[in-house]
């Protein structure tokens, strides 16, 4: 594990399968070091009579009785005192913000004990706590071409569009086509619209998301009037176009093989979500690094069988969070960069 800089010199774990020369830290803090942990002793299992049968959520009921070792380590390391700092805009009793003699907003330095958003972020996109939030949205999907593109074209709903349209032509779709002659190219606009419609019903869960297209003349319980209203006639027959033709991944472009790339068709979302991420967000004194769990019905090779969650069964990735913020992302089914190096 990468540690920090101490007094007396300790020697780095080689690894004879790679290269010695190179920097077997990069990417961690100056002076950081590898040092492997060795248990000094087992760790007693403590007693307790009012629970006979206890058991790690991890290990099926009818393995109670087995209880696994557990050990101590007498290793100590030494890290360097947090001193992260921020700007906090005084304001008044009534949440008034204040200001100095200039006008200028008055601020003051404080330790960054938690998380919150870079003020740099938020000024670059002209957020604030007025901000539609559409206009939150936009930034982390843009609607035209992303801000950020350069060397990488990064998502957008343009080059969503783009990709879906080239995808259904490939397939043949359209008049005179192999497949859905009725179809007609996605607008920009459709692709948001259908999008948006598994974000209400994330929030609004129906047993079928094409059960919103419905008004609530004809379903009380799951209809949306609204819904029905914004997409038109049709919506149904629509939504299987896009659900068959939706590509945040290039279609001009063979996909590699399911081991080296399993999550290719989202890769492009993914590697744009952990570039964003932390240029929106500075972390604060501390932080977790846990598993989260996305889950679904259905069958899928990478889905995971989780009988301890109420959450069930799904694709399961590592985080860096704080504060409901999720920083970093590393799916289970991805190899890491580096053999033995941590996926972050």
């Amino acid at each position: 594990m990468p540690v920090g800089k101490k007094s007396v010199l300790h020697k780095k774990v080689e690894n004879p399968k790679t290269d010695k020369k190179r920097d077997k830290t990069a990417g961690f803090a100056p002076g950081s070091y590898w040092q492997p942990l060795v248990p000094s002793s087992i760790a007693a299992e403590p007693l307790n009579p009012s629970f006979t049968t206890t058991r790690a959520p991890t290990i099926p009921v009818g393995e109670a009785d087995f209880v696994p070792v557990k050990h101590d380590f007498a290793e100590v390391f030494d890290r360097p005192i947090f001193s992260g700092t921020y700007e906090w805009v005084v304001t008044h009793r009534n949440t008034r913000v204040r200001y100095d003699m200039n006008g200028n907003l008055r601020t003051e330095c404080l330790p960054r004990d938690k998380g919150g958003p870079d003020p740099a972020f938020i000024k670059k996109h002209k957020l604030s706590i007025h901000s539609h939030p559409a206009d939150y949205a936009e930034v982390f999907i843009p609607y035209t071409k992303n801000p950020y593109d350069g060397a990488v074209e990064h998502p957008s709903f343009q080059t969503w569009t783009k990709y879906t349209n080239a995808k259904a032509m490939m397939s043949q779709a359209g008049q005179g086509g192999a497949i859905y002659p009725d179809y007609k190219p996605f607008s920009m606009h459709e692709i948001r619209q259908h999008l948006g419609l598994y974000v209400l019903n994330g929030l609004n869960p129906s047993p079928g998301v094409e059960l919103k297209f419905r008004s609530s003349a004809q379903d009380e319980l799951h209809g949306s009037d609204f819904v029905h209203y914004s997409f038109g006639p049709r919506a149904e027959r629509r939504h299987r176009m896009f659900k068959a033709f939706l590509a945040v991944q290039t279609p001009m472009i063979e996909p590699p093989s399911r081991k080296k790339k399993p999550n290719w068709k989202i890769n492009p979302l993914i590697k744009w979500l952990n570039f964003l991420m932390p240029r929106a967000w500075i972390l604060g004194r501390t932080f977790s690094v846990d598993e989260q769990t996305i889950g679904f019905q259905g069958h899928h090779v990478d889905k995971k069988r989780i009988t301890y969650k109420a959450e069930g069964d799904g694709f399961q990735n590592d985080a860096l969070c704080q504060d409901g913020w999720t920083h970093q992302v590393h799916f289970r089914n991805e190899a890491t960069t580096l053999p033995g190096r941590l996926a972050f």
